[in-house]
């Protein structure tokens, strides 16, 4: 799964988004299941891609069961992000998704 992200700051937000996909992988019992790319640097922005085995996504369906397929999105990945992006505000992120695959953070509307 490939996630585009834009971010204000790099060196915080790519702790805050290692760190929480560590404590996913964690969570599932998985090592090495996430990559993220070296960012580019355009108009202030920090723009990045996140890769996320879909074996991972389906270790924490699996996991989280009905909580997970309760989200108000209608794919396995656009639920995972929207969940996902709960995971790293609740760490103060303020990194932005910004592929087809997402809810868009600056309208608040599916993408898609």
């Amino acid at each position: 799964m490939k996630i585009d992200v834009a971010a204000l700051n790099w060196d915080i937000e790519s702790q805050i988004l290692r760190k929480t996909l560590q404590e996913i992988e964690a969570m599932v019992g998985v090592k090495d299941e996430f990559m993220i790319s070296e960012p580019r640097f355009i108009l202030g922005w920090y723009l990045f891609t996140v890769y996320v085995r879909r074996g991972l996504v389906a270790k924490i369906v699996s996991l989280l069961g009905d909580e997970f397929l309760s989200i108000k999105d209608k794919s396995v990945e656009k639920k995972f992000l929207s969940w996902l992006n709960v995971r790293l505000k609740e760490f103060g992120s303020d990194t932005h998704f910004y592929n087809c695959a997402c809810i868009c953070s600056v309208c608040s509307r599916s993408c898609c």
